[in-house]
């Protein structure tokens, strides 16, 4: 991939997991053991993941959040 210079990137980390049964940011899941939130690269910045749905070419690497359990 190409970038022109002075162009941005964004990175978004993902929430790590907590023991709380609310939603995590960009993605992580609650529970006893809720998983991290995913974090992702974009080419501009809409904040979390499901923002992008409309807008998947801006969007140039996701990484998984970590898994939970219960």
């Amino acid at each position: 991939m190409s970038l022109a210079v002075g162009r941005n990137l964004y990175v978004c980390v993902g929430q790590a997991g907590t023991r709380s049964y609310e939603y995590m940011y960009n993605g992580g899941g609650g529970g006893d053991f809720g998983g991290g939130g995913a974090t992702h690269i974009a080419t501009t910045n809409r904040g979390e993941l499901y923002n992008f749905s409309n807008y998947k070419s801006e969007v140039i690497i996701v990484a998984g959040g970590g898994g939970g359990g219960e």
